[in-house]
This record gives C-alpha cells, structure tokens and sequence, in this order.
C-alpha cells in the first residue's frame, strides 16, 4: 500500500511515499523540491511532480493551509495550494486533508504552544525516525502526514504513542469505510518493519 504525505510550499515542496503493507518490511523516500524558476512555470513543475507521487497511491495526505498566514506571497502561496490539490482531484486520487496543528499533535503531542515550531517538530522526526536524515521541516512535515495515515490504517510505522499524540488521529476527517481509530489506533508496529529508500 502505497501512502503519500505532502507538505506544501512554492519554494521547497516536501514528499513523502511510504510503502507499508501486513507483517511486511515498510519503506520510505523522503524528498523536498526546490523549483529553480517561479510564476506559471514553477507551478507546472509543482503538477508534474505532484502527478509523479500521486501515482499507485492508495491515498495522499495533504497539509492543509495556515489559514493565518499573511504576508506579500500569501496570493501566490493560496493560489498555488489549490492547483495541487485541484490536480489531486483531477486524478481522482483519495485525498485526506490534515492541519498543521494536527501535524504537531501527532509528531509532537501538542499543537499548539511553546514548543511547537517547526525546529520542535524535525527534533521530533529525528528522534522517532532514525534513518531520517533531511535538516528540512518540510520532509519532516511530509513523513508525519504519511506517518499519521499509516497508523490510521492500521500499519504504523513507529511503535506506541503516548496518548497526546493519538488524539491527531480523532481530529482528523477520515474517509467514512476506514476503521475507527480506537480499533487500530495502539497497534504496534511489525518488529520486522524497517526503514529503506533513499533519504536526503
């Protein structure tokens, strides 16, 4: 089964698949994209790439809009948000939308408060995650999204979590025919799984 996570931003774009299955080996490759040109041609190359990850997918998680964010770019980085998910749409790819505050409960315990930046989170993942090498908070915020689902699903990738941490996965709007979280949500995971794929 394959689960993506994306973590979007204009500048450098997180990615995340993870492959996880029953009493199998799970694998991960962690990316971040960096377009090298902006306007209308980076925003194609932002499809393509989503196009690219989407593909096989069973579903990608998508980190939702900070609906606080301002600032000179906000049209640009709005706007760019919707073609990527309009793109996922188009594809008819199953998507489930997760908030940065989601992101940092499950990564983190809390969402919101003293210490919960984005330097708290890849902390975080690192510790959790030990293959995971990237110094970016964008594949860190990738590989929660994928993480967060993973578990949802019944295939986590990381052993138990305290409690703080699983309360993500209740505030989350999943897809209706999927388990109940209180079914699967402390299953550990398989003591073969490992980690493998190509880290940054």
């Amino acid at each position: 089964m394959k689960i993506v996570g994306l973590d979007y931003s204009l500048t450098a774009f997180g990615v995340t698949e993870l492959s996880v299955g029953p009493d199998l080996p799970w694998r991960m490759h962690c990316s971040v994209f960096e377009p090298k040109v902006k306007g209308l041609r980076r925003l194609d190359q932002l499809v393509e790439l989503v196009e690219e990850s989407a593909d096989g997918a069973y579903v990608v998680v998508y980190e939702s809009p900070a609906w606080g964010a301002q600032g000179n770019t906000f049209h640009q980085t709005a706007g760019g948000w919707w073609i990527v998910r309009h793109t996922l749409h188009r594809l008819g790819a199953l998507v489930v939308e997760v908030n940065p505050t989601q992101v940092k409960q499950y990564a983190l315990g809390k969402g919101s408060g003293k210490g919960t930046g984005k330097d708290a989170v890849i902390a975080a993942v690192v510790r959790r995650y030990p293959r995971f090498t990237a110094d970016d908070n964008n594949a860190a915020d990738a590989l929660v999204l994928a993480a967060l689902a993973a578990r949802r699903l019944g295939h986590p990738i990381e052993d138990t979590l305290p409690l703080t941490h699983l309360r993500a996965l209740d505030a989350v709007t999943w897809p209706g025919d999927w388990p109940a979280p209180n079914e699967i949500a402390n299953i550990p995971a398989p003591e073969i799984n490992h980690q493998e794929g190509t880290l940054l």
